[in-house]
């Protein structure tokens, strides 16, 4: 960005396209319990685009009329051709969220499939903001599966249809390489039989049984659970022990070896997210305290080869170098990082950047 290769000791010697993030909210509801209104992926992602706004400090209704660009991740409901919607949808999700929290902009993104999707965009469009393309970019996600699933047969169930105008930047669904004839007749027609098939090859090539590889996805992700327990917005807020995670019961069935569903992630949630991304000069003249700004240090975006054209399908060398090139452009080790968050559906994946951040 704007800073990259030197050090700054007051915010007046930064670019005033220097990108900031200068809120972030999120949203959720659980059937049955207190405050569900049957909230539709819209109204999720607006209720967390609000909290993002009201997050910065400054007044939300202005900060919303600044911006520029809204962005919104692929839901799974229209991630491919053949995805249904029981209840209805938006013909342009983007521009829906958009007009609920009172925002015109000129630039409406929907972004291609992956759980790739929210990093990438900040990725891109601080990048635009620091190339002076965007002042104002709002980007946000939404499921709410958890609810779609439970009235998409009753009597009483909501509508969620609705039309929102104007120009739409459909990035289409990035399946290319996700599935092929060849993967389709061994079976590889979904990503948890894609990842077993890696956690497989990792455990090989580690030299383990299969037991000895459950108690290590086990204990990976444990503290995992910890974390979700202490938070009002997970899907699955309890508390769960490593053998717990990793015992096949009624409740915790096997899904594709070596998973249970309790090492799975639960796509069945009713959560919305937001985050605002904000050039200085823009922040600064919507009143936001300095103490809101939070700056994208290092940032990387790879690809990692399709499956079957992978030389060893037990690691993630993308990953890796995307991790490993993110840190040196902030200038920092893994040994500065107090905290590292990362993301996946699968224990394989965080398994592998950990490896790979232990050899750097």
């Amino acid at each position: 960005m704007g800073t990259q290769g030197r050090k700054v000791t007051r915010t007046g010697d930064l670019d005033p396209r220097t990108p900031v993030l200068a809120g972030a909210g999120q949203a959720s509801e659980r059937l049955g319990q207190p405050g569900y209104r049957r909230r539709s992926p819209v109204d999720l992602a607006a209720d967390a685009a609000w909290a993002a706004l009201a997050g910065t400090g400054a007044d939300p209704a202005l900060v919303a009329a600044a911006i520029g660009a809204v962005a919104g991740v692929r839901q799974f409901e229209i991630s491919s051709p053949v995805a249904r919607a029981p209840l209805g949808r938006s013909d342009n999700y983007p521009r829906s969220v958009a007009a609920r929290i009172g925002a015109t902009p000129a630039r409406a993104v929907l972004e291609v499939v992956g759980g790739q999707a929210p990093q990438h965009l900040v990725n891109e469009f601080a990048g635009a903001i620091a190339g002076g393309g965007s002042d104002v970019v709002l980007i946000f996600g939404s499921e709410a599966i958890s609810t779609v699933e439970h009235y998409a047969e009753a009597e009483d169930r909501p509508d969620f249809s609705e039309h929102a105008g104007g120009s739409l930047e459909d990035r289409g669904y990035g399946l290319r390489g996700t599935a092929s004839m060849h993967q389709a007749a061994h079976g590889l027609t979904g990503a948890p039989s894609q990842y077993a098939l890696i956690e497989n090859a990792r455990r090989a090539r580690l030299g383990q049984t299969r037991d000895e590889y459950a108690a290590a996805m086990g204990a990976l992700f444990a503290p995992f659970t910890r974390v979700a327990a202490g938070n009002p917005h997970a899907a699955a807020p309890t508390l769960r022990s490593a053998a717990e995670l990793i015992t096949p019961t009624e409740a915790n069935r096997l899904i594709a070896d070596p998973y249970t569903r309790y090492l799975v992630a639960r796509e069945k949630v009713n959560q919305g997210a937001a985050v605002l991304l904000m050039s200085i000069a823009a922040a600064r003249r919507a009143g936001i305290p300095e103490d809101r700004w939070v700056f994208l240090h290092g940032h990387a975006d790879l690809r990692e080869r399709d499956l079957l054209d992978r030389a060893d399908l037990s690691t993630s060398p993308a990953a890796v170098m995307a991790a490993r090139h993110a840190l040196a452009v902030a200038g920092v080790g893994t040994g500065d990082l107090a905290t590292i968050d990362l993301y996946s559906c699968f224990p394989a994946p965080v398994f592998n950047i950990c490896d790979g951040l232990a050899t750097s």
